[in-house]
């Protein structure tokens, strides 16, 4: 797992957030972020070049992960008063020192006579718009960090794709994106496990619209392979009535289960990735009603 540092952006009022999250990719071309401490703090001691940030936006009784970013243009040292800060901000950024002197968080803290410079800027990775749990507390200085792991299960409901309305096309988005890597993580894992078992010719066919995911040959017999993964564990998987049917009273099918599967984001290029994972096989998968929860009903007039 990789580190997230969350960045607050704070807006006291609704609409000006949302501007801003809309003019956000053109200006973080240029734009600056920055903060001045009067002691060392974190992130000042681990923020580098290249670390992941997700940029908060948020306003009174709301806030978004809007944006996941790379750092760049990193400056995390300390001088000896405001006076030396703010010049150095100005001659790392390129800023006219006037301006960065009479910008109102720089110039709030002048009678603080802060030293520890915090400045960087932000590559846009991709947009998130994930809304920011209640659970995770930012400091007092704006500043957060998490695993990438956790950033991603904030988009996941469960281990499928979310229906909530609520949610707005990027977050389905990062939705269906974190599902397909751990579905292709687990055809990985199981495709493995068919190759040291003696199977030939082994395809993967689930994207085929097959009601299984895998099939191949073992002693000229054909075989396959209904695959399932999860980040959680092994014990409850949903399958569908086509799945269901595939399999009944056949022996030569299979269910492989990969649990525990891992996900994390990409530094280089936001995507999600997935790795890990344990793998169950039941041989044969023979289905049976006692062992089947309906979970959907389709009723007519």
């Amino acid at each position: 797992m990789a580190e997230v540092f969350l960045h607050n952006v704070a807006f006291s009022r609704a609409e000006d957030a949302r501007e801003y999250v809309s003019r956000l990719p053109e200006l973080a071309l240029n734009e600056w972020y920055w903060n001045l401490w009067k002691i060392r703090q974190q992130p000042h001691t681990t923020f580098y070049d290249g670390a992941l940030v997700g940029l908060v936006v948020s306003w009174p009784g709301h806030g978004s992960v809007a944006f996941l970013a790379r750092a760049r243009r990193v400056l995390a040292e300390g001088f000896s008063g405001w006076r030396a800060a703010t010049k150095a901000i100005a001659d790392h950024t390129g800023l006219p020192l006037r301006e960065v002197r009479s910008e109102t968080y720089l110039a709030s803290k002048r009678d603080g006579d802060g030293g520890q410079v915090l400045a960087w800027q932000a590559d846009i990775l991709r947009p998130l718009h994930l809304d920011l749990p209640a659970e995770v507390s930012l400091g007092r200085n704006g500043w957060a960090v998490i695993d990438d792991a956790d950033l991603v299960g904030w988009a996941l409901d469960g281990e499928e794709v979310s229906q909530r309305t609520s949610r707005n096309s990027a977050g389905f988005i990062l939705d269906a994106e974190a599902k397909r890597a751990i579905e292709l993580r687990a055809v990985d894992v199981v495709i493995a496990w068919c190759g040291q078992n003696g199977w030939h010719e082994v395809r993967h066919v689930g994207d085929e619209d097959n009601p299984f995911d895998i099939e191949g040959t073992v002693g000229g017999t054909l075989r396959r392979v209904e695959v399932k993964g999860t980040t959680g564990g092994a014990g409850t998987v949903t399958v569908t009535r086509r799945e269901v049917e595939a399999a009944t009273g056949d022996m030569n099918h299979l269910m492989a289960i990969v649990h525990g599967i891992s996900l994390h984001v990409d530094g280089g290029d936001g995507t999600i990735k997935a790795k890990g994972g344990v793998l169950t096989v039941h041989d044969p998968w023979l289905p049976v009603l006692e062992e089947l929860t309906p979970i959907n009903y389709r009723w007519q007039r």
